[in-house]
């Protein structure tokens, strides 16, 4: 742990996600297993591994949720535990779906999360980003759902980018030809 507060997973890749996907298992049994919430037909499995920074960011699909995680593997700075989420105090919690919220970067992306905290992954955070599973057959499915909504939001960006005014290129002579009128102006 560190002055923050964090106890940070130094499990390698491979053991990191054999134990998120136990760790959601044990969540499915003990919280959901007889729910009528959520949809019993899709798995629990992980997609779209990748390192960045301190950040081990992936994404995993359940029966109640599709979300991304983020697990850090070294001391973070600025990032502070909130109260009552210690390592210690929530060994002995009940288990809560989402913890607090924080506010924190990858690169220079501000991103969203909720803290949680397991035994053996330490704090970690966790991203929803679909909660309402029933409409998907497969986990296939849902990520094909995730990756529609990405494009999407792809698409507007550039669609943005291209009608944007300000962001038009503009000649040299047509930047600076009012800024010099007034100039000759005003002597």
């Amino acid at each position: 742990m560190n002055e923050a507060g964090w106890e940070v997973c130094l499990l390698d890749k491979d053991a990191l996600l054999k134990e998120s996907i136990e760790m959601f298992q044990e969540i499915y049994q003990q919280q959901f297993a007889s729910s009528i919430d959520v949809n019993h037909s899709l798995p629990i499995e992980i997609r779209s591994f990748r390192q960045d920074g301190p950040w081990r960011i992936f994404l995993l699909v359940c029966p109640w949720m599709l979300c991304r995680l983020f697990v850090p593997d070294q001391l973070l700075s600025g990032l502070t535990v909130p109260n009552g989420w210690e390592s210690q105090e929530r060994t002995e919690a009940e288990y809560m779906a989402m913890g607090p919220s924080l506010t924190f970067k990858v690169r220079e992306n501000v991103q969203k999360a909720n803290i949680q905290y397991h035994k053996n992954l330490g704090h970690f955070l966790i991203q929803p980003l679909i909660f309402s599973m029933f409409k998907y057959k497969s986990a296939d499915g849902a990520f094909d759902a995730w990756s529609s909504v990405i494009q999407h939001r792809d698409d507007m960006m550039q669609k943005k980018q291209k009608s944007c005014g300000w962001q038009k290129e503009l000649s040299r002579r047509e930047m600076f030809s009012g800024m010099f009128a007034e100039r000759e102006d005003a002597i």
